[in-house]
């Protein structure tokens, strides 16, 4: 307890000194909340290249045809609502509004509406000319869009400069329709107005969402590691108010949108009451078996709602809401009297809470007001607080989680001094094992392509060896027969001494050129002999001298070779000179073979000693990766 006491006072007393990292970042937030919104102020009153339309005549058709002429308007305000209109009927699912012309639009050839809200389908027609819709133009198919700003463009041919009317259709569930007012203007202006609500009233949604899924992550993996049920909550928590965040960019709703408006309140409530316990659990230490009460909460809150007809469910709602609320304030007293972590913990959590209270009354009374105006400019902020809140939460959980380590770290360092020899005879014993068991299955797969190629290719090829005669044909079946066994020994994944790998090539080579009556002379630099290739460069060698020799070898009127290796710095020099008419033609096949090592083949002079009898020469540079073989042994 004493030590408890002592780091708590240190940390006090560093507190006075410097500025804290969670303060910091926490000013940080409010600094910057406070700039976005001066910048959104100024960009939305920056360019005023527009008029906000906020009357209309109203008809509740019987039909939901386009109207006649002998259709009925009374005036209205905007934002007009289906359930606080007594004279609209409450069996009806759309109705149609008309807006004349504005005189600035006509003046000033403004072609770009922009309309910030509305519920379900909205339809426009500038006189006879259908202009586009806010969702599917089919009756039967409603697409929930009440959140999201829509643009329409009107095509210049269709202003005439006089008198003209706009119609709306607004197609919704009954008495849960909202028409909204618009604004007429300038392209430049109302873009710019559309992209910033665009970000307020759906990006930052999307943000919200992604910020509760990746809490509700964190709080998985710290209930999964920890085993303590408190990290439940904050994963209820998220997954509750995920709901009313889901409400808002839901495209369409499968089982009726007043059963997922009932939903939506209560996934606000119930992630109010996790939230609740958490800090109840988190900050007070209260045990969660005094905390079960709360469980009752969301389960009476559901049922109400279920009950209760569809006109009254924002209003249990907001009941809901409210009681919260007055349980929160009872919480924040509670957190300065007798809380018992840090005061800066306490002091951004009761921030947090704090401001999510302010923006959840700011909504209630959004949502319960008879002054309806207040929708033509305000919008609902709790889908943007609650986040935070929960970032707050994360920010101190991972915090706690970082000084623990902190705390544990001496206590680990220790652990793997005396687990240090341990550890490294079983890694030993493991390795030895997986090089063992890699080595009979290399063993067996090689073992494997020997048998299948033996017996297939292989006893073709020496067959055909066998039973041609001396010449080309004879030469050229023994060079594929020999690619062949290169290729296979390859699988044996042994590294080679580089003047071995070339004797055995020449060597090869010389019996092929005797088998056709060629002399043939070669000569390996003494350096090559401590040098230690790996097997994929031997066989890449192997494969291209022996194209190159080969071509050599099938040269008309030749009757001496001549190969000389040398090696100066890891670059291998090959030098071969024959006295044949021509020089080789560089094949295909012979540019793979090159390309393979990276290497060069380009003439150049003979000895001066051979310049008369073996008058062509081509010389292949290549880079030789190795190292020494007394280190490889």
């Amino acid at each position: 307890m004493s030590e408890e006491t002592a780091m708590s006072g240190t940390t006090a007393m560093s507190g006075k000194k410097a500025m804290s990292p969670l303060t910091k970042v926490i000013s940080g937030l409010f600094a910057a909340l406070i700039l976005i919104s001066v910048t959104l102020v100024w960009l939305l009153t920056a360019n005023p290249n527009y008029v906000f339309i906020t009357d209309a005549d109203v008809m509740d058709p019987a039909s939901y045809d386009y109207p006649d002429a002998n259709a009925q308007w009374r005036p209205t305000s905007l934002p007009r609502s289906w359930s606080r209109d007594p004279q609209h009927d409450n069996a009806l699912e759309y109705a149609w509004y008309r807006i004349p012309l504005p005189e600035a639009v006509r003046e000033n050839g403004w072609t770009q509406i922009l309309m910030l809200r509305h519920i379900m389908n909205v339809e426009i027609w500038l006189d006879q000319h259908y202009l586009g819709s806010g969702g599917p133009a089919s009756p039967d198919n409603l697409q929930r869009n009440w959140n999201r700003p829509v643009m329409w463009h009107i095509p210049e041919a269709w202003l005439t400069g006089e008198n003209q009317m706009l119609y709306f259709r607004l197609h919704s569930v009954s008495d849960f329709g909202v028409m909204s007012p618009f604004f007429m203007g300038q392209t430049e202006a109302l873009q710019q107005r559309y992209r910033i609500h665009h970000f307020l009233q759906i990006e930052l949604v999307k943000i919200g969402l992604m910020a509760m899924f990746f809490i509700a992550a964190l709080s998985l993996f710290a209930w999964l590691e920890t085993q303590n049920p408190r990290w439940m909550l904050t994963l209820l928590m998220s997954l509750s108010w995920s709901l009313p965040l889901s409400y808002i960019v839901a495209p369409s709703v499968t089982f009726g949108e007043m059963n997922f408006l009932r939903l939506t309140h209560w996934g606000t409530v119930t992630g109010a009451v996790c939230l609740l316990a958490f800090v109840y659990a988190y900050y007070l230490s209260t045990p969660l078996r005094r905390l079960r009460w709360l469980a009752l909460l969301p389960v009476l809150h559901g049922a109400v709602l279920i009950a209760t007809p569809k006109l009254q469910i924002v209003a249990v709602g907001s009941a809901g809401q409210l009681l919260l609320q007055l349980l929160f304030v009872v919480l924040l007293v509670k957190l300065f009297r007798h809380g018992t972590a840090p005061r800066r913990q306490l002091l951004a959590v009761s921030a947090g809470l704090l401001i999510m209270l302010l923006a959840a009354l700011h909504d209630i009374t959004l949502v319960l007001s008879t002054a309806t105006t207040r929708w033509r400019w305000d919008m609902l902020w709790a889908y943007i607080t609650q986040p935070v809140m929960l970032l707050i939460l994360t920010w101190l959980g991972l915090a706690a989680f970082k000084k623990g380590t902190s705390a544990l770290r001496n206590l680990n360092r220790l652990l793997q001094t005396r687990l240090s020899a341990a550890e490294n005879n079983i890694k030993q014993v493991y390795a030895d094992q997986e090089i063992l068991e890699r080595e009979v299955r290399v063993a067996a797969e090689r073992e494997a392509i020997y048998r299948d190629l033996h017996d297939d290719l292989g006893a073709k090829l020496l067959s055909l060896v066998l039973k041609s005669e001396r010449g080309p044909i004879r030469d050229l079946a023994r060079s594929a027969l020999q690619d062949l066994r290169d290729i296979v020994s390859r699988v044996a994944n042994n590294d080679s001494v580089l003047a071995a790998a070339l004797a055995d090539s020449m060597a090869e080579h010389e019996g092929r050129a005797s088998g056709l009556g060629i002399a043939f002379d070669w000569d390996i630099d003494a350096a090559t002999e401590d040098l230690i290739c790996h097997s994929s460069l031997i066989l890449k060698m192997r494969l291209l001298l022996r194209e190159l020799i080969s071509n050599t070898l099938w040269q008309e009127d030749v009757q001496r070779i001549e190969f000389v290796a040398r090696l100066d710095q890891q670059q291998l020099t090959l030098r071969l000179s024959h006295d044949a008419p021509t020089t080789i033609a560089l094949s295909p096949l012979l540019r793979k073979r090159l390309a393979a090592l990276n290497a060069t083949l380009q003439p150049t002079l003979p000895a001066p000693a051979a310049q008369q009898d073996l008058p062509h020469c081509l010389s292949v540079s290549l880079p030789v990766v190795t190292e020494p073989a007394a280190a490889s042994a």
